[in-house]
């Protein structure tokens, strides 16, 4: 059943996105496909803005120690929730903290992921503190894994369709209408997405919700051009694709990096 998946970015923010759209198995599995040649030889692993916990379950089914790092107490929650039922507790953790401030040693990490367009998240100067901090916990050798929406598809598609609203059933709000303005700031560099959410209270009055994100679009030459001026080497690029028919927005079209410091 359609529904509606809540999730928190930096600040704290709530957003919505909605879980027809996808399948956390799908994307999943999408990505682990990528990166599983590169895992041989890795023993520990750290997820940046890991959500609930996707990654974090993918690489410890693997034998791979994991533990995932977010700010969302809400995620966290859950992501705990998925590791004590499918009994991973021996192999994965999830913990609050900040991406720009890793709670690890310097050089104890053999692999660092920062997946599901969170990178787009960050300021430039938030962007050039993480890599400081991925390359400071990172071991020499160690790989580190990072996605972007594809630059193109997006500014095709906000071109084809710059606003869409609806109303579905929530599994969590009841029934929800949502209008989603999307726009292109400063050229075609700065994705600004306006969300208004509304639904039913439990005291019966309607509640809205009116938020403003903004996302930085990198084209894959700037991700590479970034990483190499923090002395990161690129060992593989590649497309990361949604099932047809299946998913659309930021989602449908990514571009994966896999770098090693």
């Amino acid at each position: 059943m359609a529904g509606i998946r809540e999730y928190y970015i930096r600040g704290g923010h709530l957003s919505f996105e909605l879980d027809s759209e996808h399948t956390d198995g799908e994307l999943t599995a999408a990505e682990m496909a990528i990166l599983a040649p590169w895992l041989d030889g890795v023993r520990n692993a750290f997820h940046l803005c890991c959500g609930a916990g996707r990654h974090v379950r993918a690489f410890a089914r693997k034998g791979i120690l994991s533990l995932g790092l977010d700010i969302s107490p809400y995620l966290l929650g859950r992501g705990l929730e998925e590791i004590r039922t499918e009994g991973l507790e021996t192999h994965s953790a999830v913990l609050r903290a900040d991406a720009l401030a890793i709670p690890a040693s310097a050089g104890c990490i053999d692999c660092l992921t920062l997946l599901g367009n969170s990178f787009v998240f960050f300021s430039d100067r938030e962007a050039h503190c993480l890599l400081k901090e991925a390359r400071r916990v990172l071991r020499p050798g160690g790989i580190f894994a990072l996605d972007i929406p594809c630059h193109q598809h997006m500014t095709d598609l906000i071109r084809r369709r710059d606003r869409e609203t609806g109303r579905l059933t929530s599994t969590s709000l009841g029934q929800v209408s949502f209008t989603w303005q999307r726009d292109l700031e400063e050229g075609t560099r700065v994705l600004v997405s306006r969300e208004v959410v509304e639904h039913n209270a439990p005291d019966g009055r309607m509640r809205r919700m009116e938020m403003l994100f903004r996302f930085r679009l990198y084209r894959p030459e700037e991700i590479c051009s970034l990483l190499d001026s923090m002395k990161f080497s690129l060992m593989a690029q590649c497309d990361c694709l949604g099932p047809p028919g299946r998913y659309r927005g930021m989602l449908k079209k990514r571009i994966l990096f896999l770098f090693r410091r």
